[in-house]
């Protein structure tokens, strides 16, 4: 898989679990890369963020060897 093919991923089509993909909608992502995009003092603060939903996530990029993309732009890393 690409890191395009990665990041436009919608979340239903991935192999995530139930918990992940809900979790997501409550969060209002529907694709990896609206995850990835997110800086990481936002994703902490949303609601239905957990650490069993990051680890998922990190297990999902490190799958296709792209953790790399979890990395936050310059800049953005804090709130």
């Amino acid at each position: 898989m690409t890191k395009d093919q990665i990041l436009s991923t919608p979340i239903g089509e991935a192999e995530f679990s139930k918990d992940f993909s809900e979790r997501c909608k409550l969060m209002g992502f529907e694709t990896v890369a609206e995850i990835v995009y997110t800086a990481p003092y936002e994703l902490i603060k949303k609601r239905g963020f957990s650490y069993t939903w990051l680890g998922e996530l990190i297990e999902f990029l490190n799958k296709y060897q792209a953790l790399h993309l979890m990395q936050p732009i310059p800049g953005k890393s804090h709130g």
